[in-house]
């Protein structure tokens, strides 16, 4: 195993190398311990997990699962046979003024990261490929992008913007942060939102071929709110929004739930 770190104006760059299943972690201190700061993750194959912790700092462990793309071009060319390299990769992790970035080396190589941050701390997380994500007791802004995989989050707080497209998402809030609006979309799969029932929320909810579920009581809009009219050649056509429109509550910031294929569950934590 290698490891480098740098430190230039109050920034800390790490790079891990290590071979294939051999599970690795190192701990990241934040330029600012009492304050807030922001984890950025974006991954092309593999899964994030990101939980809580007592301390002030953030500390990642990660795993290769051994698989990797493969790599382009003929395996032999004039007579000469391709080397390949090992299986060995690179975390690349830096922190500045709170903010802290973890990536790889190597986009083509499965990795597996868990990431534990203070309880208050926003999350921009994505992947692309062979994982999921999971988000455990923070509490933040959080952007959660996953294209073939599925967003877990449980007992987060905060405001959260999620979008998969062939997965479920499903996410609890032990709090909602007021005057925020929030917004989860799928093509492939379900979403499910459980919020704490004083919630106070304008919610807008569309599937193509699935169904809405909820136990919150929803004054749904009728009539001329959840029509739309549009004019051609003269004529004007009037028809209704495939959209659920309503208030919880009395209403508040809104939260937009679309999903292609797949059912939108909200319900009451």
């Amino acid at each position: 195993m290698r490891k480098i770190m740098v430190t230039v104006i109050m920034m800390a760059t790490m790079i891990l190398k290590v071979s294939a299943q051999e599970v690795e972690s190192f701990s990241i201190p934040l330029t600012f311990p009492d304050k807030e700061g922001t984890l950025h993750i974006g991954l092309i194959t593999g899964s994030i997990k990101v939980t809580s912790h007592a301390t002030n700092d953030v500390t990642v462990s990660f795993t290769n699962t051994g698989n990797k793309k493969q790599s382009r071009g003929p395996e032999t060319k004039n007579g000469m046979k391709k080397i390949t390299g090992g299986a060995g990769y690179g975390i690349v992790a830096t922190e500045k003024n709170n903010k802290v970035e973890i990536g790889t080396e190597n986009p083509n190589h499965d990795v597996n990261l868990h990431v534990t941050v203070p309880k208050n701390f926003s999350l921009k997380l994505s992947t692309i490929n062979d994982g999921d994500i999971e988000v455990e007791n923070v509490i933040g802004n959080h952007e959660i992008s996953n294209i073939n995989g599925s967003v877990n989050m449980r007992n987060v707080g905060g405001s959260v913007v999620a979008n998969t497209l062939n997965e479920d998402i499903n996410i609890s809030f032990t709090s909602v942060k007021p005057n925020t609006p929030m917004a989860f979309t799928n093509l492939n799969g379900d979403i499910n939102l459980s919020l704490p029932a004083t919630t106070k929320f304008d919610v807008k909810t569309r599937s193509e071929n699935g169904n809405v579920y909820t136990d919150f009581d929803i004054q749904v809009a009728t009539g001329a709110e959840a029509a739309k009219t549009t004019k051609n050649n003269g004529y004007y056509k009037v028809s209704k929004d495939n959209s659920i429109k309503g208030k919880v509550n009395g209403g508040g910031s809104e939260i937009i739930m679309t999903t292609m294929n797949g059912d939108i569950t909200i319900k009451k934590m």
